[in-house]
């Protein structure tokens, strides 16, 4: 029974900590998807979530979300972050699904 409840606890540990980023990060990643796509296409632009891709070698995300004028599109904006250098870049963005 010990065991059982202990690897429990185990794989709910790991898998919690795995993928994603602190809420602070995740805000600063949001605030420059908003302002690049204000920039790119000056319309408001009302994030939903932040995928992670699978992929090594860098830490990049997808902002997924839609233009305030058109919510039935998905727009996906890719930021390029580094955390402990507080770094945080959008350069471009795509419609419709992401493919992770």
């Amino acid at each position: 029974m010990f065991k059982k409840l202990f690897i429990g606890i185990l794989v709910i540990g790991i898998l919690s900590g795995c993928g994603g980023e602190d809420k602070v990060t995740e805000e600063k990643i949001k605030k420059t998807a908003i302002t690049f796509m204000k920039e790119a296409e000056d319309d408001p632009f009302i994030p939903q979530n932040i995928e992670y891709p699978d992929a090594t070698g860098g830490e990049f995300c997808f902002v997924v979300g839609y233009l305030e004028s058109d919510p039935e599109t998905e727009i996906a904006v890719i930021v390029d972050y580094n955390k402990e250098e507080d770094y945080y870049n959008a350069d471009s963005y795509t419609e419709g699904k992401v493919d992770k």
